[in-house]
């Protein structure tokens, strides 16, 4: 979500998601390989910003989001 403000590199999301740097750097090898980031540059100072893709379908992803929300926040009660 940080991306749809500004771009960042990961050394920055790293920061600023308080996250260790590698994993954020697998994370988004993940997403662009899924067509959810783009990256201008390479290796240390490559810049990620949201695909057009994800943008088109942002609405979507909201969508998706709202419901694991509501199923991880859901008590189930037994009787």
């Amino acid at each position: 979500m940080l991306l749809l403000d500004k771009p960042y590199n990961t050394h920055q999301l790293a920061q600023q998601l308080d996250l260790d740097y590698k994993a954020v750097q697998h994370h988004m090898k993940v997403l662009e390989k899924n067509n959810m980031v783009s990256k201008i540059g390479e290796k240390y100072g490559a810049i990620f910003y949201l695909s057009n893709f994800l943008e088109l379908n942002i609405n979507t992803l909201n969508e998706a989001i709202d419901k694991l929300d509501r199923k991880m926040n859901h008590k189930k009660i037994y009787m």
